[in-house]
C-alpha cells in the first residue's frame, strides 16, 4: 500500500445536519497490517458539531477505511512532520466562527491544509 505519512485526513464535504459546521476526522495508521495493508486506524483528531448524545471520537480506533474521495468527503495525506494534535480544530474553529455557510467553512479549510503542505490522498 503507498502511503505518504502515518496520518490522513477525511473531510465531509457536506453536512450532516442542517445545522451542521465544517466536520473532519485525522487518522493513525496503525501497525496492524494484513497482506502488507493496514486496516486499523487511531483517531486522533475530531472536529464537529455534536448533539447531546454524541461523543467526540478522538481515542477510538476503527477498522479499514476507504480511501477514495466521494461526493460526500475528502481525504488528504497529513505532514507528519508539521502536524501538532489540535492546531486543525483551532484553525477550523476561527474558520467556522467567521463563516455561517458550510460550503465556503469547507473551501476555506482545504485552502488552509494546502497551505500547510497537505496534498489530497492519492487514489
Amino acid at each position: 500500500m503507498f502511503r505518504l505519512s502515518n496520518f490522513f485526513l477525511k473531510v465531509r464535504k457536506l453536512p450532516y445536519r442542517e445545522d451542521g459546521h465544517l466536520t473532519f476526522v485525522v487518522y493513525k495508521h496503525e501497525d496492524n497490517e494484513l497482506l502488507g495493508l493496514t486496516y486499523r486506524h487511531k483517531v486522533v483528531e475530531h472536529f464537529e458539531r455534536l448533539s447531546f448524545y454524541e461523543r467526540n471520537k478522538a481515542g477510538s480506533i476503527t477498522d479499514i477505511i476507504c480511501i477514495q474521495d466521494t461526493e460526500y468527503e475528502r481525504y488528504f495525506s497529513v505532514n507528519n512532520n508539521d502536524y501538532v494534535v489540535g492546531s486543525l480544530s483551532e484553525a477550523a474553529k476561527e474558520i467556522v466562527d467567521s463563516q455561517p455557510d458550510y460550503r465556503q467553512q469547507f473551501t476555506t479549510f482545504v485552502e488552509l491544509i494546502h497551505r500547510m503542505g497537505m496534498s489530497k490522498y492519492p487514489q
